[in-house]
């Protein structure tokens, strides 16, 4: 809430409107930036996730067809 009061000093401080669009342009930017990252390690949990189901699914392939003697689910 704190970020939010200061970008709000930071528009009270423009006194020409292209500097308002700049940093309106900025602001976007964080905003862009924060929302790639979030994905990004979304993607990886995604990745890891499939990665272990894999793993599960194989050991289970190998239970069923005889090849280990006890299940690790």
């Amino acid at each position: 809430m704190d970020s939010q009061i200061g970008e709000v000093d930071i528009f009270q401080q423009c006194k020409y409107i292209h500097e308002v669009e700049l940093v309106n342009m900025k602001l976007q930017m964080r905003i862009l930036e924060t929302h790639i990252e979030t994905k990004d390690r979304l993607l990886r949990n995604l990745e890891d996730i499939i990665d272990e189901q894999e793993s599960r699914i194989a050991n289970m392939e190998e239970f069923i067809q005889g090849e280990q003697h006890e299940f690790n689910a």
